[in-house]
């Protein structure tokens, strides 16, 4: 196993993009934005989403895959954010998401990953995963797909 050495903590002014921090700010502050994607999330994507990997994936656990489940563990530490769900789809492409934010977080990573990136690779993907979560990306990520869907504000 590769020794990895990492900050104990770091927070998140430390490394966001000052633009992405008041882009953030902006959306935070319109209601109706935050309103509208809080239920495209809830009544949409959740449901859709939780679907699919309850059929087609398996949970990153400190039971199932445990090894996975501690880089993860270490890496929301660092965050400095609570360990959201994650999962491992097979998907012979390296790719990792995320979806929502807060408590509703999750990070879905294909298997090709994990099989092919050694621990300090998969410690990088997990924390650019988790950064996602701590810089609250999910509302800005979604705002587009609501004019695509015409729900203008």
């Amino acid at each position: 196993m590769i020794e990895l050495l990492v900050p104990q903590r770091i927070t998140l002014a430390a490394y966001q993009y000052p633009q992405d921090r008041s882009a953030a700010a902006r959306l935070r502050l319109s209601r109706q934005i935050a309103a509208e994607c809080r239920t495209y999330i809830v009544e949409f994507m959740e449901p859709m989403l939780n679907g699919q990997l309850m059929g087609n994936a398996i949970e990153i656990s400190s039971r199932q895959l445990p090894h996975y489940y501690q880089l993860a563990k270490k890496a929301a530490e660092i965050l400095n954010i609570p360990i959201p769900k994650i999962y491992m789809r097979q998907d012979p492409y390296l790719n990792a998401m995320t979806y929502g934010n807060g408590s509703q977080s999750l990070i879905v990573l294909s298997h090709s990953l994990l099989d092919q990136l050694d621990d300090s690779m998969l410690m990088f993907i997990l924390g650019h995963e988790m950064g996602h979560i701590a810089a609250d990306h999910a509302h800005g990520d979604i705002s587009p797909q609501f004019w695509d869907l015409g729900m203008h504000w």
